[in-house]
């Protein structure tokens, strides 16, 4: 494991070198970090899927945060569209027209010797800060084993978020247990790590998809359909071709085999195929965002979330 975070600056110099070509203005997406849900237009990408658009392509690291607020203007497509729902429910004009990621692909981690959940009782885990998966996740985790969060087990935001930094704390012995994804939820688990559980099977949790600014669906909807395209052909490339995808996965997440194969399995179980995910677990997405937000306005789902450009692509897809 230390070899591999030792390994992280260069795999980060991959991910921020934007991935482009062509001499006019790039369609720019954003994206937070390392996961295999940020795969989905790398791996476009790299395969010419939106150059046989028409299009040309930057794919740009940036928090999420600072990524939803700058799709007023500076950037035309954010991956993290669950961060959207609550940018759109303090009133940021956005829209999600998809959502390829249904379930979470998170899992608590613990150190060696903690054999299960229940054995966390009364310690520490290190968690996202409010609005992600990685903060949810165990909070449903805890509560199907019949615990409190916060009151049972110890649910502490640390390293501003970052997965990497949660994970170099466990191994450091800071905390009892972490919430990681893949693939570095397979190196944890490589070097002994036991991962507890994880809450795929549990809840629907909607993660990354395409959000973009209303202003930018209002004004060039026919890229907006290019873009949406090239999402489900990826999407189709990834469900039918494992053995191609795990390469890509390998190269461009600079993981090894196992933890590809494994990552792999996790998107099998957690993507959804067709870009859309049910209308409860949208309805359920608002009313934390609400909670987190401190707002009592009522926000419909279908002023946030719009999947019928998304149908019309897929009903004339060949």
């Amino acid at each position: 494991m230390k070899r591999f975070l030792a390994d992280l600056p260069a795999i980060l110099f991959v991910l921020f070198v934007p991935l482009s070509y062509g001499a006019e203005r790039p369609v720019r997406i954003v994206y937070p970090g390392i996961s295999i849900g940020a795969m989905v237009p790398a791996l476009a990408i790299d395969k010419g899927f939106f150059q046989q658009e028409g299009l040309q392509v930057e794919f740009i690291v940036m928090p999420t945060s600072t990524g939803i607020s700058a799709l007023i203007g500076e950037v035309d497509y954010s991956t993290t569209a669950s961060s959207a729902i609550g940018a759109a429910v303090r009133g940021l004009p956005v829209k999600i027209l998809m959502f390829y990621v249904q379930r979470p692909y998170h899992a608590i981690v613990a150190q060696k010797g903690i054999k299960s959940i229940n054995d966390l009782r009364g310690k520490t885990i290190s968690t996202s800060g409010p609005g992600g998966a990685a903060y949810e996740v165990p909070r449903v985790i805890i509560e199907h084993y019949g615990m409190k969060p916060d009151k049972d087990v110890r649910l502490m935001f640390v390293g501003g978020g970052n997965i990497t930094e949660r994970l170099a704390q466990l191994e450091a012995g800071r905390f009892e247990a972490t919430v990681l994804s893949p693939p570095l939820l397979y190196y944890a688990e490589q070097k002994g790590f036991p991962i507890l559980a994880t809450a795929t099977d549990l809840m629907e949790y909607p993660q990354q998809g395409i959000a973009l600014a209303s202003a930018k669906l209002k004004a060039n909807p026919d890229q907006v359909r290019q873009v949406i395209r090239v999402f489900l052909r990826t999407l189709r490339f990834i469900r039918e071709r494992r053995e191609e995808t795990v390469s890509f996965m390998r190269h461009w997440l600079k993981i090894n085999e196992s933890v590809a194969a494994k990552s792999y399995e996790m998107v099998q179980k957690t993507f959804s195929w067709d870009g859309e995910v049910t209308s409860k677990a949208l309805e359920k997405q608002v009313e934390i965002a609400k909670q987190q937000g401190k707002t009592t306005k009522e926000t419909p789902v279908s002023d946030i979330v719009d999947f019928q450009l998304l149908r019309d692509v897929r009903a004339s897809a060949p």
